[in-house]
């Protein structure tokens, strides 16, 4: 009987933690594509920096350095006057494509943010960094939860590369 006692205290604790699991991790990363609604994108900054103001009324800003490969992308300083998602797309032909990694964030600014991704970023590619609103339920659904746009009607987003000798923090 004391057997059957530490198996069903076993399923319990996988079961629990599977649910805490899935409410602290689960639907914040998709893999489906999303592509620029105008078709064209905006690129700034160098190879080593990207400092992106999207507007000056929306006051969302962007930050991060050339990255290093791997499974997630650092984000020195986002900040957004809406809560939502910073997304990590491929790229598609200069444009977002599939959804590599979500991370919800709530309205401010927010330093030192990790993105965490389903597939990892590679040397030599690029890849773009995007904000998509929340329909509140801070679940991610590239369905709903679609790319912002500027008030110029441009997607808010910006372009960045891996580097596998990176010189991040010079």
């Amino acid at each position: 009987m004391n057997v059957y006692r530490k198996w069903l205290y076993l399923i319990i604790g996988v079961i629990l933690g599977l649910g805490v699991g899935y409410a602290l991790f689960g639907q914040k990363t998709a893999l489906a594509p999303i592509q620029n609604p105008n078709g064209e994108t905006k690129t700034t900054g160098s190879l080593t920096n990207y400092k992106l103001p999207v507007t000056k009324e929306a006051k969302t800003y962007f930050d991060l350095d050339t990255q290093l490969p791997g499974g997630v992308v650092l984000v020195k300083r986002v900040q957004m006057d809406e809560a939502g998602w910073l997304a990590v797309h491929d790229n598609n032909n200069d444009t977002p494509g599939k959804i590599l990694g979500a991370y919800y964030l709530p309205a401010g600014e927010q330093t030192l943010v990790q993105v965490p991704l389903l597939r990892g970023i590679i040397d030599g590619e690029t890849y773009y960094l995007t904000i998509h609103n929340d329909n509140g339920d801070r679940a991610f659904d590239h369905k709903i939860d679609v790319i912002r746009l500027t008030t110029q009607g441009d997607p808010e987003l910006v372009r960045f590369s891996v580097e596998a000798q990176s010189t991040i923090g010079d």
